[in-house]
């Protein structure tokens, strides 16, 4: 039975525990002036000090704690909004911008559900849907609280919410069938969180603005979290304050605003319905310890470097080395069957590669000259 009050949390199987040991912790920025001696605005100073552990267990779906800290937020925000125009004794007005960025883990490993939800429903197996299927769906449940909330607000029509994930899923196993494959939650793409095979990088995304976007449009534009800032920016008709400093993302407004002025190419042939696929501005690229990617601007051609499998056992044998290899994923969307590096590829991959080895070393200048997370060799 799920105790309405106490101490303790949920660590899986839809039991209720009071283990704090095992139970969810939240970290927050420490007071920066707090006479530490450590200076937490530099990268290459900060350290653990510059965070300090809540240590008070919070009981229940840490992704309901997140949203009950964002709507206690809103609430005083709305306070102090309500506070200044009774001061000017003018209407209090909800024009002024804010930005939340809210990290929803519930399904992170190892993803315990609460009861209410590990037992909500039965799988394709006839089991009850379990701690995966569980926080998927209180994570979601969650999710609908936060647009209903903006809805509530009345701020819902002028606020963009931007749902993405960090990187591919990690495997598991079912206690109840015994299954442990990742390409259960990739469909089928090849290998899985920490490699930079399609499995490890390629998570959906879902924007909903309802005052700008007025129309549901499904994209295959190939995009990363490294469009993010070059698209908000765009939207707040801002400049950056380091604009000499190297982007590697670009704007995806004309998207979202449905602007054709996207060259729409096809990889199939219009005639027999195929959907388009916008092309980007430039290339993207990936960087993961050794291994990095670069891909074309339709998304069709990618240029793997030293791939690994990630956190799960490696799905075939096409790939045993450093590369570079070539991956066509309109045709093998799973990475099967690499392509030929010479012959009539080879052009095409030694631009690839020369463009790769080029945004290798902007980042790396970057992080020495720019955000300043590394320190540069002797």
């Amino acid at each position: 039975e799920w105790p309405l009050d106490g101490e303790g949390c949920v660590t899986g199987d839809g039991v209720w525990n009071t283990s704090t040991f095992d139970c969810t912790n939240y970290w927050s920025p420490t007071d920066l002036a707090d006479g530490s001696g450590v200076d937490c605005n530099s990268a290459n100073e900060s350290d653990l000090s510059c965070v300090y552990n809540l240590t008070e267990k919070v009981p229940g779906d840490d992704t309901r704690y997140i949203m009950d800290v964002w709507e206690s937020w809103l609430d005083t925000r709305n306070a102090k909004r309500e506070a200044r125009a009774a001061a000017e004794e003018s209407k209090a007005t909800d024009s002024t911008p804010f930005l939340a960025v809210l990290w929803l883990h519930s399904n992170h490993q190892p993803h315990p559900a609460l009861p209410e939800y590990f037992f909500s429903y039965n799988d394709t197996f006839g089991e009850p849907a379990g701690d995966y299927l569980g926080t998927l769906t209180q994570m979601d449940a969650q999710i609908g609280r936060l647009r209903a909330t903006l809805a509530a607000r009345g701020i819902a029509n002028d606020t963009l919410v931007w749902y993405t994930a960090d990187n591919g899923p990690h495997p598991g196993s079912d206690p109840s069938t015994g299954l442990s494959d990742v390409r259960r939650a990739t469909n089928g793409l090849r290998q899985c969180k920490a490699s930079v095979f399609e499995g490890g990088i390629r998570v959906p995304s879902i924007i909903e603005w309802p005052g700008a976007i007025s129309a549901n449009m499904v994209s295959w534009l190939p995009a990363s979290t490294s469009d993010i800032l070059p698209t908000m920016i765009e939207l707040m008709k801002v400049t950056h304050p380091q604009p000499d400093w190297a982007s590697d993302g670009e704007s995806i407004v004309p998207l979202l605003m449905g602007d054709n002025s996207l060259v729409p190419v096809s990889s199939a042939d219009p005639s027999d319905g195929a959907e388009v696929t916008p092309r980007r501005a430039r290339p993207m690229g990936w960087l993961y310890h050794d291994s990095m990617v670069w891909m074309t601007v339709t998304g069709q051609y990618k240029l793997v470097v030293d791939p690994g499998p990630g956190q799960c056992d490696a799905q075939n044998d096409t790939v045993t080395g450093v590369g570079p290899y070539l991956f066509d994923l309109w045709d093998d969307p799973t990475e099967t069957s690499p392509l030929a590096t010479d012959g009539e590829f080879a052009p095409l991959v030694e631009v690839m590669y020369t463009e790769l080895l080029a945004f290798n070393t902007s980042v790396a200048m970057s992080q020495v000259n720019e955000s300043q997370c590394l320190e540069a060799s002797a």
